[in-house]
């Protein structure tokens, strides 16, 4: 069995109403899309099919896994963005998005153990 897994880690920077000193990236939320095709992965990250964020209008750069021989490979990219959300206290806040993402083709296949010993 062959599928795909859309691997998505959401952070976010508050840039208004934090002292400089205080403003960081946080991770936000991790999740975890499995697509049986090709097809199915450009819809997730297009915002279709219940998907809720369309990475077509965000800034795109290639993200980077280190290696074991000090190589790095490319995984993914890093999406990027600007928003902002309104706090009835604050007002209105502003905020930097980058949700790092990544596709991992998975094969798998059903193994039976017959007896434990």
């Amino acid at each position: 069995m062959k599928y795909y897994e859309v691997i998505i880690n959401k952070t976010s920077k508050q840039v208004t109403g934090v002292p400089r000193a205080e403003q960081g990236y946080q991770s936000w939320d991790r999740s975890v899309e499995k697509c049986s095709t090709l097809e199915e992965v450009k819809e997730c990250l297009q915002g279709g099919n219940g998907y809720n964020v369309d990475y077509r209008e965000w800034s795109k750069s290639k993200m980077y896994r280190d290696e074991v021989d000090n190589g790095s490979i490319h995984t993914g990219y890093v999406y990027a963005s600007k928003g902002h959300e309104y706090d009835r206290n604050a007002g209105k806040l502003f905020y930097y998005y980058r949700d790092w993402v990544e596709v991992r083709e998975i094969s798998a296949e059903t193994v039976v153990i017959k007896e434990i010993k």
